[in-house]
């Protein structure tokens, strides 16, 4: 059976050793990337996959526990090295997710989750809310 193209893709940004490890997970991706989103990276995690696209954080830990997170929707984002295994840790307006272990590609997935949630916060400062013209009171001058 022929691989998908963004399974394919996705593959090529991981190690050899990587890839094996989630291959299940490869298949299952390109399932959960939703039609005309664009994948930007993929990197290894301690129990899974992480996939940026141009939307939204996609973590894969297996083929029933997925989570999202939209761009729009983060509050906060972490990332660090914690006794040289890569996390980073999400605040949403929905809740915390944390993801342990990262490998490859950590760096990339952090450049990308940083610069797309500031992208929208800006987007969303830079919309402009109806004003109410102000009144003035009577008999004022």
């Amino acid at each position: 059976m022929p691989l998908h193209p963004l399974a394919v893709q996705a593959g090529t940004q991981l190690s050899l050793p990587s890839r094996i490890r989630a291959r299940r997970l490869l298949d299952i991706l390109p399932t959960k990337v939703e039609e005309g989103e664009q994948l930007l990276h993929v990197a290894p995690s301690s129990r899974g996959l992480v996939a940026a696209t141009d939307r939204r954080l996609i973590v894969l830990n297996g083929t029933d526990d997925v989570h999202e997170a939209a761009y729009s929707r983060i509050v906060s984002f972490v990332a660090a090295k914690d006794r040289r295994k890569p996390f980073i840790q999400l605040q949403t307006d929905a809740g915390e997710l944390v993801v342990k272990g990262l490998g490859e590609n950590f760096e990339d997935i952090c450049r990308v989750v940083h610069a797309r949630m500031w992208d929208v916060t800006l987007q969303r400062a830079a919309e402009s809310a109806p004003v109410e013209p102000i009144r003035r009171a009577a008999g004022a001058a």
